[in-house]
């Protein structure tokens, strides 16, 4: 969760969105992975939730989309939106050359590899490869989480606001 008591800086809107989107586990990750009624329903509940809480700016159609997506610069639709963001996730994910993430650690192309040819990542504490899944986080502004580590390889797109993140990388591991 965001952490902390719940108040008007901190309202029970944020936290985990209660729907996610499970990658296939069993073999490689297909080409329409999400597909598009997964997308649908996960902005759905993310929209649902965010606009409980009343923030801002408010959802369109229910769906929370990120800036870009159906906000009227070109008329487009919401179910239009929804597909273009669906297309986009997926080329971006498998094109390195789209994501712009000049401080990536040398070991990070080779595990979404290893995710897309097996839909798993990283190992729990057994040693055995975990699946994934994609799901949504509600922060506060100016959110601080600390120091910590993903046991998997971590995905993130922003929906709206920005995501800073410190990363403290060596070679030597």
């Amino acid at each position: 969760m965001c952490g902390g008591e719940r108040n008007e800086s901190n309202p029970s809107c944020m936290g985990w969105v209660n729907y996610a989107i499970h990658a296939p586990s069993d073999g490689p990750i297909p080409e329409d992975w999400p597909s598009l009624e997964e997308m649908k329903a996960l902005l759905k509940a993310t929209g649902e939730q965010w606009d409980k809480g009343g923030l801002e700016p408010p959802s369109k159609d229910g769906y929370l989309l990120p800036p870009g997506y159906g906000d009227n610069n070109d008329n487009e639709t919401t179910d239009k939106a929804i597909r273009r963001l669906c297309r986009d996730w997926r080329r971006i994910l498998r094109n390195a050359k789209e994501r712009d993430q000049p401080d990536m650690h040398p070991s990070a192309e080779s595990d979404l590899q290893e995710f897309l040819s097996t839909g798993k990542s990283g190992c729990n504490h057994e040693g055995a490869p975990m699946p994934l899944k994609m799901q949504v986080v509600i922060l506060p502004k100016n959110q601080v989480f600390g120091g910590h580590a993903h046991p998997t390889i971590e995905l993130e797109l922003t929906l709206r606001g920005a995501l800073r993140e410190v990363r403290l990388v060596t070679n030597g591991m």
